[in-house]
């Protein structure tokens, strides 16, 4: 039983992990690290994902974790898909593009290049679609 909680716990964190590095860097460290800790609690991992998910974005954190989730293609991406990607994130830096104009960028790459783990996240989902009980 306790091992399926710890199975869940992780499962929901992958699902959340960029969502709350785009909030705040300090939070997803200080989340990952709880699950070096041996008391792994499935209640308690949903009420912090709760409650940093309540934070609001800082643009700072979301370029950051931008270029994160970019990490997954840089050695696949064609020249063209980089440019994009990089001119995607440049306006968006400048307020000149939506954050979900870039996010649907790195969707359509996710779908592509079927990175299994992206899409099954809720990192392309809006706030109002996440469900800590799913």
């Amino acid at each position: 039983m306790r091992n399926n909680n710890i199975r869940e716990a992780q499962q929901l964190w992958a699902k959340y992990k960029y969502c709350i590095m785009e909030r705040s860097y300090y939070e997803y460290k200080k989340i990952s690290k709880y699950f070096s800790e041996d008391n792994v609690k499935l209640d308690e991992i949903r009420q912090i994902l709760g409650s940093a998910l309540l934070m609001d974005l800082s643009k700072g954190q979301v370029i950051n974790t931008l270029q994160h989730v970019w990490g997954y293609f840089k050695k696949i991406a064609d020249e063209q898909e980089k440019i994009s990607f990089f001119s995607s994130l440049k306006m968006y830096e400048n307020d000149e593009c939506t954050l979900q104009e870039v996010k649907v960028l790195l969707y359509e790459l996710a779908s592509k290049y079927n990175i299994k783990y992206l899409l099954d996240s809720f990192y392309f989902k809006t706030s109002q679609e996440y469900d800590l009980y799913e």
